[in-house]
């Protein structure tokens, strides 16, 4: 097997990066200038999944759908943080299930980026429009899908909406066994996504582990 898999994997695998993506999204997705205190604060109530906070604030008629300057809605907020309580709420009370952010991601694409199977099919079944991809299949694990976009002709280092490489993602979700899979089959380590992240130093950005695990000739 190639070394740098298995660096690769020792590193996710040992510090168990079984839910990075939708434990801690980024803060910038997140923490975006609101119009209100109240759209501040209704974002922290969806994060936190507190269904009776968020109630308060759409009886209080604070929009659901503004998502302030970088476009990221409620909706979103809870797709990416796993609150599917909200979510359900959120889209009972009228919230646009086919919004896109100032990047043109939707509230679909962080459920099926952090592998938010039940969400992802609530969306679809609101009129949400989703195509699965590449990226999404790598980071859940998908071995018969990848294969299936990978012999379809699909590039393997080719990037998603967000910006990231099936690796990049992969490793993010904690796939251990995909991101070894995908090194394998030809991915690159040292591909940036649009934020200059490489796979290595995402693994490496607690320590200098890949310089201590002996890799040499890879970007970190």
């Amino acid at each position: 097997m190639n070394n740098k898999a298995v660096v690769i994997a020792v590193i996710l695998a040992l510090w168990g990066i079984t839910s990075a993506r939708s434990a801690t999204p980024r803060v910038t997705e997140v923490n975006s200038s609101r119009s209100t205190g109240q759209q501040n604060d209704l974002f922290s109530a969806v994060k936190a999944g507190d269904l009776n906070q968020v109630r308060a604030f759409v009886a209080q008629g604070v929009d659901i759908n503004d998502g302030g300057e970088d476009g990221v809605t409620p909706l979103m907020v809870a797709a990416m943080w796993k609150q599917n309580q909200v979510a359900k709420l959120l889209l009972a009370e009228g919230a646009e299930v086919n919004l896109k952010n100032k990047k043109g991601q939707s509230a679909v694409m962080y459920a099926a980026r952090v592998d938010n199977k039940e969400l992802v099919e609530l969306l679809k079944k609101a009129g949400a429009t989703y195509t699965d991809s590449l990226s999404y299949a790598a980071a859940r694990g998908d071995a018969d899908a990848v294969q299936s976009f990978l012999s379809g002709g699909t590039g393997i280092n080719s990037k998603n909406d967000f910006g990231e490489t099936a690796l990049f993602e992969s490793g993010a979700a904690g796939n251990v066994k995909m991101v070894k899979f995908l090194i394998e089959k030809g991915a690159d380590v040292n591909l940036a996504n649009d934020d200059g992240g490489t796979i290595l130093r995402f693994a490496a950005r607690k320590g200098q582990v890949a310089e201590s695990c002996g890799v040499r000739g890879v970007t970190s």
